[in-house]
C-alpha cells in the first residue's frame, strides 16, 4: 500500500496504515517517554526517522528537531505531513550524518542499529554529532528474527556493548505485558520487549 509516494512494506512504522495497534503503541509510548525530559528545549536529532511522526513528538518538547532518514520517500513525506516552524526532514545515511559535529543536545535512534551492518560506525557519527554532555537514546527489539534485521540485540549486554564511548548509561526495558511501559533497569523478557539505553557523551 503507498501512503504518499511511500510505499507500506511492513518496515516502516506509519500511523494510520499499519495494522498492528500494539506496535504501534510501543512505538508511540518510546517517543513520549523521550521526549519529557530527555528533548525538553533541546536540539533534537531523530536519526532514521522513517514517516516522521515521532520527530514531530519529540518537537512538542524540543526547542528543535531534525529527522533523517536513508528513503528519500520516507523523507519526502514526513515533509508533507510533519513539518512545523520547529521541526525539518532530510535525506541522509546513519553512518554519515548530514550535520556538523557537536550540532545536537539529543539523538534518538528508535529500531534502528539492529537493521545496520555496521553498527559501530553509526554509534561513532551518533558521538560526533552530539555535544558534550550530549545524550544518545536507542533502543532495539530484544528477539525479533525479522527479515529486515541484520543483526538481533537478544542481550542487552550485545548493545551496550557498542555504547562504551558513552561514560554515563542508563538501561530501561518496555514491555512486560503492558506495551507502553518503560521501565529502568528491567530486561526485557518477551517477544514484543525492547533494549533502550541512554548514554551520555
Amino acid at each position: 500500500m503507498g501512503v504518499g509516494g511511500m510505499i507500506f512494506t511492513g518496515e516502516r512504522v506509519v500511523p494510520g496504515v499499519m495494522d498492528d495497534a500494539r506496535d504501534l503503541q510501543c512505538h508511540l509510548a518510546r517517543y513520549v517517554w523521550a521526549m519529557h525530559p530527555f528533548c525538553t528545549h533541546k536540539h533534537v536529532l531523530d536519526l532514521a526517522c522513517g514517516a516522521g511522526y515521532g520527530t514531530q513528538i519529540l518537537s512538542w518538547a524540543a526547542k528543535t528537531a531534525w529527522g533523517i532518514d536513508i528513503e528519500p520517500a520516507a523523507v519526502e513525506y514526513a515533509n508533507e505531513m510533519y513539518s512545523t516552524e520547529n521541526t525539518s526532514f532530510y535525506y541522509g545515511n546513519a553512518y554519515n550524518i548530514p550535520a556538523i559535529s557537536g550540532m545536537f543536545d539529543v539523538v534518538v535512534s528508535f529500531e534502528t542499529i539492529e537493521h545496520l551492518q555496521e553498527p559501530e560506525k553509526f554509534v561513532s557519527e551518533v558521538y560526533r554529532v552530539l555535544k558534550p554532555g550530549g545524550l544518545f537514546i536507542v533502543s532495539a527489539p530484544a528477539h525479533s528474527g525479522s527479515i529486515y534485521h541484520a543483526r538481533d540485540y537478544d542481550d542487552c549486554a550485545d548493545l551496550e556493548a557498542l555504547l562504551l564511548a558513552f561514560p554515563k548509561r542508563e538501561y530501561y526495558g518496555q514491555g512486560f505485558g503492558l506495551e507502553h511501559t518503560i521501565v529502568k533497569g528491567v530486561v526485557p523478557n518477551t517477544a514484543h520487549d525492547t533494549h533502550i539505553f541512554v548514554g551520555e557523551k
